[in-house]
């Protein structure tokens, strides 16, 4: 579903992405696709790009494929109920297989991306060369800038960037949070997971949305005691609007699925009831829960709560590039795209939970599309400029060479005969055209008209030329002869041979026909500049039986291969199920946008702060200090709550806390869209040592 302010474009045709890169950022960068993130959307992105015959770096902070929603153990570690933790493990499986068996993808497991930064031409001396070439030629269209993608272990350069980054907990404040025995509900599910261990016995699970669901079915599975699930908001919004659960079955399927397991396991379901306090001294020992006004509270002992309000985009990486951003109803801040999961940062495409939160399958989904989108892109770059050169310097990257001839004895093809395919017959008026006007640009004379080009043509197919004006005079002037002069180095360029002499112009006509007869048959690159003139696939000389072995050797061993770049055709192919991956797409993010809406943070979470409950835990800055910069010192926004109290400046950089004080921040009102994208906004994402710092800066230099 594309958002209604999406950047310009937004429509299916753009599937063939306008803000396609120049080849200049090809030839300097050592991938053409970097895949941040290594869960469902990145193994999705880059399975698919590699298999359009993209060169992809796959990079992730982790090490293991499947990233948090399939995470599992290590190898060798296992126990009964772990495969009742997941859903569409087969499927994961299967997206395992096509990473492995990509020839195109190197992963990078262990690299924590701090930043990207914007390569421009000037960086790169391959880049600055190529990038005047295409001025000189009018592609201004096209960007040349390319990514590089900081690492702990180094940089990684590309001129495409898929952002499969995923989300993080969000987390309200209350009394008690910071005890012992407090998880994040994500937390003890990536426990259970990842390490196969029960975080307490007696577990309450409690917060608001769809997470909690896999939680407590999982913590059962694993034989905890599940008192209860504590869902803050009411369910009965639902029956108001039922299209987008009737619009996806499998989810629809997957909620009675959990709703089977929450009976099986005799786990009661609360709902309009939250977390208002966690008791104990050195460990937790009970919470309290109550409605959100707190009216009607109870105390229930246990020795551990798993607790989450949603999840938000991990979208930090691309907001210091400068890519749009939306919010959503749910007091997130998610990346803006287009239909092709493009950003408004030319190059920078997001797919996942960075366009908003919708869960694993959505995420599968856009990374198809994404990749799918990122080679198409790739393919018209590298065309770009070679339909901008015209048939000047034009050579299909995959093409032989004219210089490499075949060995001696072998006999010469047969010329291809444009009149004798449909194809060909239909392409030979507009190729005709184009060449009769690049004639009349060379001499200065007006276009001819559409009989004439059409007499040119037949004269194109079979191989003749006409004559040039300096031929057509005895006694030719210096204007004609200079015409005819460049346009005589025009056909050498194209049939790769010597230009001629000034004193080419004063040959006998005689002379010119016996040279014209030599070459009756049109040469092979002249045939290519046709086909490329025409936007169609290269005719296929007709090569004598006994000379095929030869031929097709010949054309093996002379195909170039550019350093650094994949050998991918240079179009790739849009599947026949492109249109029903958008609409899935649609659907099944119309019910991540219903799920929004019907689970938000009840905002009475302020109203049950104590004035010694922390809310930043790296600084531990308490609800008081807050409130009096705030108050006292007349802090309107959270940046000046932050300079103030060091609230959002610890190690975490406001990922736990960011929501929090941005509504302290604005006292009794909603937080504004402003503070919530400070709150997301972060100059490097992750804690980074200064040797790598220093590192990064001896490279710039």
């Amino acid at each position: 579903m594309s958002d209604p302010t999406s950047p310009p474009g937004d429509t299916f045709a753009e599937f063939t992405d306008p803000a396609a890169f120049d080849s200049a950022a090809f030839e300097s960068a050592a991938f053409d696709l970097a895949v941040i993130g290594a869960g469902p959307a990145g193994m999705a992105a880059a399975a698919t790009a590699a298999e359009q015959g993209l060169h992809v770096a796959l990079i992730d902070a982790g090490r293991q494929l499947g990233g948090q929603y399939f995470r599992h153990p290590a190898p060798g570690l296992t126990a009964d109920w772990l495969p009742k933790l997941y859903h569409g493990w087969q499927q994961f499986e299967q997206l395992v297989t096509r990473v492995e068996t990509a020839g195109g993808i190197e992963v990078r497991f262990g690299h924590q991306v701090w930043a990207i930064e914007q390569v421009r031409p000037t960086d790169q001396p391959q880049a600055t060369e190529r990038a005047a070439n295409a001025t000189a030629a009018n592609t201004t269209a096209f960007n040349t800038t390319a990514f590089r993608v900081l690492t702990d272990r180094g940089p990684i350069e590309a001129p495409y960037v898929i952002l499969a980054t995923g989300a993080y907990e969000r987390v309200v404040p209350f009394p008690g949070w910071d005890l012992p025995g407090v998880f994040t509900a994500g937390g003890a599910q990536a426990l259970l997971k990842g390490n196969l261990v029960l975080p307490g016995r007696r577990v309450v699970v409690a917060g608001t949305g769809p997470l909690l669901l896999p939680v407590a079915t999982g913590l059962a599975a694993a034989g905890a005691k599940v008192l209860g699930l504590y869902e803050a908001n009411t369910i009965r919004g639902y029956a108001k609007n039922p299209l987008p659960l009737l619009a996806n079955p499998t989810k629809l399927a997957e909620g009675l699925d959990y709703a089977r397991q929450l009976t099986r396991a005799r786990i009661p379901v609360h709902t309009g009831r939250m977390i208002i306090e966690a008791h104990g001294t050195t460990t937790l020992e009970a919470v309290t829960t109550a409605r959100p006004d707190a009216t009607d509270p109870h105390r229930i002992p246990c020795d551990t709560l798993a607790i989450g309000y949603g999840l938000a985009p991990q979208i930090d990486l691309a907001l210091t590039l400068g890519a749009a951003p939306k919010h959503l109803s749910d007091g997130t801040i998610a990346l803006r795209v287009n239909t092709t999961q493009r950003t408004s940062v030319p190059g920078l495409y997001a797919a996942g939970e960075t366009a908003g939160v919708a869960g694993a399958e959505t995420a599968l989904l856009e990374g198809e599309i994404a990749g799918l989108a990122v080679a198409q892109a790739a393919a018209r770059a590298r065309r770009a400029p070679f339909r901008a050169a015209g048939t000047a310097n034009a050579e299909p990257r995959n093409s032989t060479p004219a210089e490499d001839k075949p060995p001696s004895g072998t006999p010469a093809a047969e010329p291809p005969n444009p009149a004798s395919t449909v194809e060909n017959k239909a392409a030979a008026p507009l190729a005709a055209r184009a060449l009769a006007s690049a004639r009349a640009r060379l001499t200065r004379q007006p276009s001819p008209s559409p009989d004439t080009s059409a007499a040119r043509s037949s004269e194109a197919a079979a191989g003749t030329a006409p004559a040039s004006p300096a031929a057509a005079a005895p006694k030719p002037t210096t204007r004609a002869a200079t015409a005819a002069t460049r346009l005589a180095a025009a056909r050498a360029r194209l049939t790769r041979q010597p230009s001629p002499s000034p004193d080419a112009s004063s040959v006998a006509p005689a002379a010119r026909t016996s040279e014209a007869a030599s070459r009756a048959e049109p040469p092979k690159r002249l045939a290519a500049a046709r086909a490329r003139l025409t936007r169609r696939a290269e005719p296929v000389p007709t090569v004598p039986a006994s000379a095929v072995p030869s031929a097709e050797a010949t054309a093996t061993a002379t195909t170039p291969t550019a350093p650094n770049i994949s050998t991918a055709p240079t179009a790739a192919i849009t599947p026949a199920n492109l249109g029903d991956l958008l609409r899935r797409r649609t659907r099944q993010r119309a019910l991540a946008d219903l799920l929004r809406a019907r689970h938000p943070i009840p905002a009475a979470w302020r109203q049950h702060l104590a004035d010694d409950t922390v809310v930043c835990r790296c600084e531990e800055v308490p609800a008081k200090t807050i409130a009096e910069a705030t108050g006292e010192l007349g802090a309107g926004d959270v940046r000046t709550v932050k300079l103030l109290t060091r609230a959002g400046m610890g190690w975490c950089q406001g990922r736990v806390c960011g929501y929090a004080v941005a509504c302290l921040a604005a006292g009794g009102d909603p937080a504004s869209e402003a503070d919530l994208l400070a709150a997301a906004s972060r100059p490097l994402a992750r804690p980074v040592p200064l040797g790598v710092l220093a590192e990064q800066d001896r490279r710039n230099k």
